[in-house]
């Protein structure tokens, strides 16, 4: 009989039989993940009320300035460094959503939220200092400076992007 201190399972045992074995996950890249919110934004400057969608988005901009924010992320928004990306998400987007040609027919720079930052930006920053502000950890919201640098530092690319298609 086993002392009471010795273990009747092995850890590997113990895993197996509560399903905490190693497992796989599959998971974005960063730059994937940039030109999808991009996207999101631009499709929802192309929606009825394009204020009511962007407010519903508006974590896509905390997020976004967020990236910028981190040195090691910093360059995705800088020399046309989402463009190969951008293609390749413009391409799925296509296959994958019968009424993309809503949103991405159109030149994705002349989207309200990066043609018309300052504008749009006015009419969206309620939500952002207001209802989200609250749930940012920390307080660590960015200025609205901060989110008009990096709405124009994308709308550069995006002009770009058109340029090339």
């Amino acid at each position: 009989m086993p002392s009471p201190h010795q273990n009747l399972l092995s850890p590997v045992a113990i895993a197996e039989r509560y399903g905490l074995c190693a497992f796989s996950v599959n998971v974005l890249s960063i730059e994937r993940t940039v030109v999808e919110k991009i996207i999101a934004l631009i499709r929802a400057s192309r929606e009825k009320r394009p204020d009511v969608a962007l407010k519903s988005r508006i974590h896509h901009i905390y997020d976004l300035c967020m990236i910028k924010h981190n040195a090691d992320f910093a360059p995705l928004f800088q020399d046309g460094a989402l463009l190969k990306m951008l293609s390749i998400v413009e391409h799925a987007d296509r296959e994958q959503f019968s009424s993309a040609g809503d949103w991405l027919d159109q030149p994705l720079s002349q989207a309200a939220i990066f043609a018309n930052t300052e504008q749009t930006w006015s009419h969206i920053r309620g939500e952002f200092h207001g209802r989200f502000a609250v749930m940012v950890y920390d307080s660590d919201l960015p200025s609205d400076k901060e989110v008009i640098g990096m709405l124009d530092a994308v709308h550069k690319q995006l002009k770009q992007y058109r340029m090339l298609a």
